[in-house]
């Protein structure tokens, strides 16, 4: 259910009002503060779940990832063909990484479709 409280009303103005400072037409200011809050909800409530279900006393969630990994390598690679060759890098790295990586992709997204218009593509962290 959506949260619409004034704690939440509050970070959202914050960031419509970033989003239009730094150059976006105000439809596209209201869709990046959608995707950019889907995007950390989403992940955010897939790795409560995966904690969850790795939370188990007799095994670490790195245990449970390598588990998951072997188990997907040993799928019959003629129904699964692109799960079992990419199996360690499904279920390897970490959180962060993959956190990151899809950020940036989301910021760059976001920066090309304000240079489109015309705009300048603010400074973003890391020189991106």
């Amino acid at each position: 259910r959506p949260t619409i409280g004034p704690n939440a009303l509050r970070l959202m103005d914050a960031a419509l009002g970033i989003l239009r400072a730094a150059g976006f037409a105000d439809q596209d200011a209201a869709d990046g503060y959608f995707a950019l809050s889907s995007y950390v909800e989403g992940f955010a409530s897939w790795q409560t779940a995966m904690y969850r279900v790795s939370d188990r006393p007799a095994m670490s969630r790195r245990e449970f990832a390598d588990a998951a990994r072997d188990y997907v390598g040993r799928l019959p690679p003629d129904r699964y063909p692109n799960l079992v060759d990419l199996a360690a890098d499904v279920f390897g790295g970490t959180a962060d990484r993959r956190f990151e990586f899809g950020l940036e992709v989301l910021l760059d997204g976001l920066a090309r479709r304000l240079e489109a218009t015309g705009r300048p593509a603010p400074a973003t962290p890391g020189g991106a």
